[in-house]
């Protein structure tokens, strides 16, 4: 037992991870709503992959960084007759 809160170690402990896991899935969730065109359509097959990248301390752009599309070249403008 935790001799400040009288609660359980694990309890805390699972507490806090339940806390972090939450924080980095908001993240996750947020940056895919904004970043949704530049991702590749399958980055949901990767969610775990991301989450544990992020609760690791990666930022979000480094830890989408290997999902995104490439960029296209533009396509080259017409020149008028």
């Amino acid at each position: 037992m935790s001799a400040i809160t009288g609660v359980p170690r694990s309890a805390v402990t699972a507490a806090a991870v339940a806390r972090i896991y939450d924080a980095a899935a908001q993240c996750m969730w947020m940056y895919y709503r904004e970043h949704r065109s530049q991702l590749v359509i399958h980055v949901r097959e990767y969610r775990e992959v991301i989450l544990s990248d992020l609760i690791a301390g990666v930022p979000v752009e480094t830890a989408f960084a290997p999902y995104r599309r490439p960029v296209e070249p533009a396509k080259p403008l017409r020149r008028a007759a």
